[in-house]
């Protein structure tokens, strides 16, 4: 909410993006028309709960760095990516190349899928680890992470 309420139409502001600035607009004019306030917390809770749970499934439950490494291995050892297909890409939004998007943070999502095979193969090459798990899986690793933790606040 934030980030729509503040960063985003001060960008638009800053950069004279006077096209975005009238869509955002538009957008809270119909939200807050038509739509209750319990309405607009429930889609943000939902909206953030989906986010956040995809973008969970790629970082927290590996391994926690211990010591400094170079960040094409931190890459490699503490994310993950979530098997490719075409509903697991448009679902996610791409977050499921969370490897790739280490190595290549100013690379379009959309392209990720473009160099997932050099990266896979610079990983075997160097005999890095290139943890791909499908969808299911990576929610009952998360699932059991949050268990094995909160096992050390009993």
């Amino acid at each position: 909410m934030a980030w729509r309420l503040y960063s985003s139409p001060r960008s638009a502001i800053k950069y004279r993006n006077y096209f975005d600035l009238a869509m955002m607009g538009i957008h809270w004019w119909i939200l807050l028309s038509f739509a209750t306030p319990w309405t607009i917390i429930f889609a943000v809770w939902v909206a953030g709960t989906y986010l956040f749970g995809n973008f969970a499934l790629s970082h927290s439950r590996l391994p926690v760095a211990k010591k400094q490494t170079h960040w094409v291995e931190y890459a490699f050892h503490h994310t993950a990516n979530i098997k490719s297909s075409l509903w697991m890409d448009w679902w996610t939004g791409y977050l499921n190349f969370e490897i790739v998007h280490h190595l290549f943070p100013t690379l379009p999502p959309f392209r990720s899928y473009l160099v997932r095979d050099k990266v896979m193969a610079l990983a075997a090459k160097y005999d890095l680890p290139y943890n791909e798990f499908s969808y299911t899986e990576a929610w009952a690793q998360n699932f059991r992470n949050l268990e094995n933790v909160a096992k050390h606040f009993k």
